[in-house]
């Protein structure tokens, strides 16, 4: 403190002979200075984002959802969705985990061109590209979840001229899982799906996934292999969805426990219906060309008989004449062109519902005994008495039917010819003593450890309770020691003893000890005043034949005599 006091002292004084013109320089340079750590500090906090190309459109806002799910930063720009450069690759293994990334992946690792250079070869930059698409594709799989190192080979032959056998590509890819785990099977599928994603041709099924750990070759999975672990997932969602249901249903009863078993249809059925559809309901029948021809021809009229007949009953109304003779010929032709409507029905169906229930259900033979308790109170009053054996079981014989007619319409499926199938169910009553030692064995967790840990309240609550409380205590106490004892004031020395000067001894304080009498460190020795003068002359011939060594000689000279 007293350092900085000096410091900020010397600066007042060097301040104070500035003139108004230098202080207002260097408030004027401290201003300019602080603004440039500003704009600094807006444009440097920021990250740089890059987008990720092919990622966009319609699936945007959802990608975008899943990001921040997982933790990441991402926006919405003119090129699409954008993430943190460090966080870029982090978040393509998160989307090849989610399985929302694109069926082409190549677009995203496009930038990989960037660094090329113009004056290699055909064949230089295709196996740079290669290696740089390698590369990031075994950084990307890094970042899975439980993944510690991976290694990615991909062949991908050249394509070949005209009359030529192509390959087609494959790929290899070496992951090594953390603590030593083995691969489980969704992480196989993200990596297949990653990897043929980025190479055009390449399909999950040419990828191999090798296990670091267990040296096993894994596949990805196709949907002939999907029907055993889809099978036993559906069957356990629906016994958990079932039981769910029957728990809520019987919360009435406290204690009872419920299993459930399914049995489930996972076959997927896709099934094409074609039918040719009858006239004026899809079929028609259009001319598509029509001709016509007439001939037509006539002669003279046929006479009365010949001779002379009275004239008198003759009316030329209803006179009688034969036609003339003639002939009349139509022809015509018509051609037409005939369209057959038809229906196409394509039905797939995934299946996955339930084709039978059967439900297991326990109740305690203590609820059934406080049931008989309640139904039937002491007249008088006083404490009821427990109910013997037999009362017991004929009132559970009465609950379970009143189980079973509740539980059994939800254990209703479809068979297979979509016809109504009833569900199955048991009715247990359990003795005391079983539900008890269950329960011992569940909570206690064995000795005092697992009283400790309680785990359903109780004395073992009680106990973790304290037992936490006491942990508090004891921090508490530490922190306090720990405060006073930085508060302690530290002793500083005096600047008398930092000069090194001695305190001052009380005369009156009397000799401690037997210093008086011990004898002197150094023995004293005396000199007289002429080997004070001696001493001295010597001194100063000593510094005046430094000095001048000229003068020095001639004296010496005169003091020196020569013996014959």
């Amino acid at each position: 403190m007293e350092q900085a006091r000096k410091v900020l002292a010397e600066i007042r004084t060097y301040l104070g002979k500035l003139s108004v013109s230098q202080k207002l320089l260097i408030a004027s340079t401290a201003v300019i200075a602080v603004m440039a750590l500003f704009l600094v500090s807006r444009y440097a906090a920021g990250p740089e984002m890059q987008p990720l190309t092919g990622l966009g459109g319609a699936d945007s806002t959802s990608i975008v959802v899943s990001l921040e799910a997982a933790g990441f930063h991402p926006r919405v720009g003119s090129n699409g969705v954008e993430i943190p450069e460090k966080e870029r690759t982090a978040a393509i293994a998160h989307l090849s985990e989610s399985g929302e990334l694109p069926d082409d992946t190549t677009i995203l690792f496009n930038n990989l061109l960037s660094k090329q250079d113009w004056r290699n070869s055909r064949e230089q930059h295709r196996q740079q590209y290669l290696f740089a698409l390698q590369n990031e594709l075994a950084r990307v799989i890094r970042k899975f979840r439980g993944v510690r190192d991976a290694q990615v080979i991909i062949d991908a032959p050249e394509r070949q001229g005209l009359g030529r056998v192509s390959r087609s590509p494959s790929a290899s890819v070496t992951v090594f899982p953390e603590g030593g785990r083995p691969l489980d099977q969704a992480t196989v599928d993200a990596v297949a799906s990653l990897v043929a994603g980025a190479r055009s041709g390449l399909t999950p099924e040419r990828v191999a996934v090798i296990d670091g750990v267990t040296r096993q070759k894994r596949r990805a999975t196709d949907e002939s292999m999907m029907a055993a672990g889809t099978y036993l997932e559906q069957r356990a969602k629906v016994e958990r969805e079932t039981r769910r249901k029957l728990e809520s249903l019987l919360a009435y009863i406290p204690g009872v426990i419920v299993a459930v078993t399914a049995e489930v249809d996972v076959t997927r059925v896709s099934e094409q219906t074609r039918k040719n559809l009858n006239e004026k309901e899809g079929t028609v029948s259009l001319i598509k060309s029509e001709s016509k021809s007439s001939i037509s021809q006539g002669g003279g009229a046929k006479g009365a008989e010949p001779g002379v007949r009275s004239m008198q009953g003759a009316d030329i109304n209803r006179a009688s004449s034969a036609a003339g003779s003639g002939s009349k010929q139509e022809e015509g032709e018509k051609t037409y062109e005939n369209a057959v409507g038809t229906s196409v029905r394509e039905l797939i169906d995934p299946r996955g519902m339930p084709t039978f229930l059967a439900a297991s259900v326990n109740v305690p033979e203590s609820y059934v005994a406080e049931l008989v308790k309640l139904e039937n109170p002491p007249a008088d009053g006083s404490e009821p008495e427990n109910p013997t054996p037999e009362t017991v079981r004929a009132r559970f014989d009465d609950l379970k039917k009143q189980i079973e007619s509740s539980v059994l319409p939800h254990l209703k499926t479809r068979g297979p010819e979509n016809a109504l199938v009833d569900g199955e169910v048991q009715v247990t009553m359990i003795p005391n003593q079983v539900l008890m030692a269950a329960s011992a064995s569940a909570g206690g967790g064995g000795g005092v450890l697992g009283l400790i840990g309680g785990g359903g309240g109780g004395a073992g609550g009680l106990i973790e309770t304290g037992v936490l409380g006491g942990l508090a205590v004891v921090a508490l106490t530490m922190m306090v020691m720990m405060v006073k004892r930085s508060a302690k004031k530290v002793e500083l020395p005096t600047a008398e003893e930092l000069v090194g000067i001695p305190p001052v001894l009380d005369g009156d304080a009397d000799i401690v000890g037997e210093a008086d009498e011990g004898e002197s460190a150094l023995a004293g020795i005396e000199i007289g005043d002429a080997d004070l003068e001696r001493n001295k002359m010597l001194d100063q011939i000593g510094e005046l034949i430094t000095a001048e060594p000229q003068k020095a000689a001639m004296l010496l000279k005169r003091w020196v005599s020569v013996e014959d």
